[in-house]
C-alpha cells in the first residue's frame, strides 16, 4: 500500500492564513505519506509503534529532534520528529502531539508514514532511514496568485535563496537558516533533518533547488519538502523574527466575527498578497475579490513621495500586525506614518469616510494657533494632487513638518471636503500641541516637530500680513 496526499493548495492559504493572523499551531498537516505494508492493530510492531510514538512525543518538550528506535530486528520501528528551528519549546511540543494524533488515524496499520506540518515533521519506519536522502516529496505553489511581476525577479530570487540555502548544512545543531530582503520583498527558510551528515544535507537541498527551477522559480511563492529537507519563499513574513518594524499609528477593526467560511480567510490572504505586491508599484491599489455573497474590498496607499521598496516594507508590516491587532475583524483600517491598510466585506470605494482617531502629544504649542493657515495649506494642496498627498515644511528654531493625505479612491472635493472636516476636528483637539495626527478613514493630518539647527529665518516685515490659502476658514461653531 502506498498512499501519498498532498493537501488542495486552497487549503494551505487557509492554513498560511489562520497561522499569520492568529500566530497557532494548526490543527491539520500540509501534507501526509503512508507506505509500506500493513501490520496487526495488536501485533509486537504496533505495540512498538506506539511506545516509539509516545516517547517522540515526550522529548518534543525538550528539544527540537530527536530519533528512536524501539523492539527487536523482526518488529523494529524506527522514528524521528523534527521541529523548525524558530519556534518555542511549547509550539514544537503542541505540533508534534497534533502529528502524532493525525498520523495514527491518516495512515492506521501502515509501517512506514510521515506528517509535514508548517511548524514540524514525524516520521516512522520499519526500515532504517536516519542519515538516508530518500522517500517522497512534494511542492506548492498557488497559480492563482500569478507569477513574479518583473522580468529576472525570479533570477533575483533564486540567488538569494540560494545563497541563504548554502549556509544550512554548517549551522549546526539544527542545520536551519532564515533570510529575507525588503526590494524585492523575499522571505526565505530552509531547513535540514538532524540525522544528516554535511554531505546529506547538502546534497539533499541541492536536489530541492534544481527541482524548484523547474516547478516554481517563477511564482509568487513557493515550497518543497521531502523527508530530509525542505525550502521555502514567500513575498510576507512567515517566520519568527522576520517581520518588518513600522510603526502601527492607529486602528479600527472592531470585534465583529471573523467569518468561521475557510473562504473567506482564503480571500482575504489573496487580497493581501496582491494589495502588498502592487501597492508598493504604484503608491495605490484597490481590489475586489470573492463572489457574491462572499466579496472582499480592500484598498492599499503609502505616501506619495515613498519609494517603492519603503512602501512594499510598511505594507508587509500592516498585514503582519493584523495577527496582532485585528484578529476577528470584517473590516480592518490601519495607519501608519508612511502607508494606510484597509479591507471590508462591504464595499467602500469612493465614499467618504470620516469616522477617526487622534494622538497628540503632552507638550504644549502655540505656533498653529498663532498660525492657523498652515493646516489649511497643506490639506488644500494635498486636495489638488494627483496623488492626493501633500508636504508642508516651516522652520523657525524647531523643524514643523506637516502631512495630508486623502485615499486616492475618493475625487478631489470628496478629498476637499474630509480634509477641511479634519481640519475643524483638529482645531478642537490637537492645534495647541507640539504634536499629532487625526486619522480618519478617508483622510489624515499630521503635524510633528523636531529640533532645527538651522538660523532663524528672518520674521515676515511687520504690516504685511502674510494671507491664509483659499481653502476658507473652518467652519462657525469651531
Amino acid at each position: 500500500m502506498h498512499t501519498f496526499r498532498s493537501l488542495p493548495f486552497h487549503f494551505f492559504l487557509v492554513l498560511s492564513c489562520t497561522q499569520l493572523f492568529l500566530g497557532v499551531v494548526t490543527a491539520d498537516p500540509i501534507s501526509y505519506n503512508c507506505s509500506g505494508n500493513s501490520y496487526s492493530p495488536n501485533s509486537e510492531f504496533a505495540t512498538n509503534l506506539d511506545r516509539l510514538l509516545l516517547d517522540l512525543t515526550s522529548k518534543s518538550k525538550d528539544q527540537n529532534f530527536y530519533n528512536y528506535t524501539v523492539g527487536d530486528e523482526r518488529n523494529r520501528v524506527y522514528g524521528l520528529f523534527q521541529c523548525r528551528g524558530d519556534i518555542d519549546r511549547h509550539q514544537c511540543k503542541t505540533c508534534i502531539k497534533t502529528s502524532r494524533d493525525e498520523i495514527i488515524r491518516a495512515c492506521p496499520n501502515s509501517t512506514q508514514a510521515i506528517a509535514w506540518y508548517d511548524y514540524c515533521l514525524l516520521r516512522y519506519s520499519d526500515q532504517f532511514f536516519f542519515g538516508h536522502v530518500d522517500g517522497p516529496e512534494f511542492h506548492f505553489r498557488d497559480d492563482k496568485l500569478g507569477e513574479l511581476p518583473h522580468d529576472g525577479e525570479e533570477i533575483l530570487v533564486m540567488v538569494f535563496v540560494s545563497h541563504m540555502v548554502k549556509q544550512v548544512p554548517r549551522r549546526r545543531p539544527l542545520m536551519f537558516a532564515t533570510d529575507s530582503s525588503s526590494f524585492p520583498l523575499i522571505f526565505s527558510l530552509a531547513q535540514c533533518t538532524f540525522d544528516l551528515t554535511y554531505d546529506g544535507c547538502e546534497l539533499c537541498l541541492k536536489h530541492v533547488m534544481v527541482e524548484i527551477e523547474s516547478c516554481c522559480a517563477r511564482y509568487n511563492g513557493w515550497q518543497y519538502h521531502t523527508p530530509s529537507c525542505s525550502v521555502r519563499f514567500e513575498t510576507y513574513p512567515f517566520f519568527n523574527g522576520s517581520a518588518p518594524h513600522d510603526e502601527l499609528q492607529g486602528r479600527l477593526c472592531p470585534d465583529d466575527g471573523t467569518p468561521s467560511n475557510p473562504l473567506f480567510k482564503t480571500n482575504l490572504f489573496r487580497l493581501l498578497h496582491l494589495l502588498t505586491n502592487r501597492a508598493a508599484t504604484s503608491g495605490f491599489y484597490k481590489s475586489i475579490l470573492g463572489d457574491d455573497p462572499n466579496y472582499l474590498y480592500g484598498l492599499a496607499q503609502c505616501r506619495g513621495d515613498l519609494a517603492p521598496e519603503n512602501c512594499r516594507r510598511c505594507l508587509v508590516s500592516a498585514v503582519y500586525d493584523l495577527r496582532e491587532a485585528c484578529t476577528n475583524s470584517r473590516k480592518v483600517v490601519l495607519w501608519y506614518d508612511n502607508c494606510y491598510l484597509r479591507y471590508s466585506d462591504e464595499s467602500f470605494f469612493g465614499i467618504m469616510d470620516k469616522e477617526g482617531l487622534h494622538t497628540v502629544s503632552d507638550v504644549g504649542d502655540d505656533f498653529n494657533v498663532n498660525h492657523p493657515w498652515h493646516i489649511f495649506e497643506v490639506a488644500e494642496k494635498a486636495s489638488q494632487q494627483q496623488l492626493m498627498s501633500a508636504d508642508l515644511q516651516v522652520v523657525d528654531e524647531w523643524n514643523r513638518n506637516y502631512h495630508a493625505q486623502c485615499t486616492r479612491d475618493l475625487d478631489s472635493i470628496q478629498c476637499s471636503e474630509c480634509l477641511i472636516n479634519l481640519t475643524a476636528q483638529v482645531r478642537s483637539c490637537c492645534q495647541a500641541k507640539r504634536s499629532w495626527r487625526y486619522l480618519a478613514v478617508s483622510c489624515s493630518i499630521m503635524y510633528q516637530v523636531t529640533f532645527s539647527s538651522t538660523e532663524v529665518p528672518a520674521p515676515t516685515p511687520q504690516g504685511i500680513p502674510v494671507p491664509p490659502p483659499s481653502l476658507g476658514p473652518p467652519p462657525k461653531g469651531i
